[in-house]
């Protein structure tokens, strides 16, 4: 079976002229490889700031809009010998894993009680600030955090920043950014974590792909695997659209289903009749 996979997927390649023997429309796109929309631009320039500034920034996105891709992108972007990044993408997270996960991104160990992780985390920050560089905790699928780790952000924010005599001033040592889907706003504004609302100083969302975009995305990930042909059809790309809605995780689904089909029928070339029949066989709840 796995030879007869395989002898397909080169059949693929060779339909449409595929260089790099890869599929153009899987699940997992490289960060290096994003298109980056006015939506995103903006985004990533307010994210930035939040680093520069060591301030606090929600990002929020509907799936399939390029959420967590944006945000591997940015903190490829930003990680250099100067900014250190944090980044956390656990779905389920408790307070002590929470600190123990921040802890191995620093390059540090653990400790049993949360209480011990939490001062050691806070000394190594306030360490790598007064050398200079800055810290970003990037925390995403935040609407899944519970309450007690919600005030574990909120402590991260305390963070504050040696005012020269012993004590720290009201400036946060670190720069945090917490993303996920709209459902973090609903418990973002609960009463309880008013404390963390106040302190939001970017509000950034990420939306789906216009007409035109829709149409930029399907030729970037047709050109990131060596493919030149021109495999959709202006009106097929109208119908991935219109059924997508501009929801790149949509798009990627009846893209890659219409090259399978296409490639049965050892058909270089995709119009919006092969692209109604995959919706209708391989996405009938759209």
């Amino acid at each position: 079976m796995t030879d007869e996979i395989a002898k397909f997927e080169e059949q693929l390649f060779d339909v449409f002229g595929i260089k790099a023997r890869q599929l153009p429309f899987g699940t997992n796109i490289c960060a290096e490889h994003i298109m980056l929309t006015d939506n995103l631009r903006s985004i990533e320039l307010k994210l930035s700031l939040a680093v520069r500034h060591a301030q606090f920034a929600v990002l929020t996105g509907q799936p399939g809009t390029g959420k967590s891709t944006l945000l591997r992108h940015f903190a490829s972007q930003v990680a250099d010998p100067e900014t250190v990044i944090i980044y956390l993408a656990e779905s389920g997270l408790t307070p002590r894993w929470f600190y123990a996960k921040s802890l191995e991104a620093l390059g540090l160990e653990a400790k049993f009680y949360r209480g011990d992780s939490k001062h050691i985390m806070q000394a190594k920050i306030k360490d790598l600030v007064q050398s200079g560089r800055k810290v970003c905790l990037l925390v995403d699928e935040g609407h899944l955090l519970n309450s007690e780790c919600c005030n574990e952000v909120r402590f991260c924010l305390n963070f504050g920043s040696c005012d020269g005599s012993g004590g720290y001033d009201s400036s946060s040592l670190v720069s945090v950014i917490l993303a996920g889907q709209p459902e973090l706003w609903t418990r973002l504004n609960r009463a309880e974590n008013r404390a963390i609302t106040q302190r939001i100083d970017y509000v950034c969302q990420t939306v789906n792909l216009t007409a035109e975009e829709t149409s930029r995305y399907i030729r970037l990930r047709l050109d990131d695997v060596g493919c030149e042909a021109d495999v959709f059809t202006e009106d097929a790309q109208a119908g991935i659209y219109e059924t997508s809605g501009g929801c790149m995780r949509i798009i990627n689904k009846i893209c890659a289903h219409a090259m399978l089909y296409s490639a049965l029928q050892k058909k270089a070339t995709i119009d919006r009749d092969l692209i109604s029949q995959v919706v209708s066989q391989e996405l009938p709840q759209y």
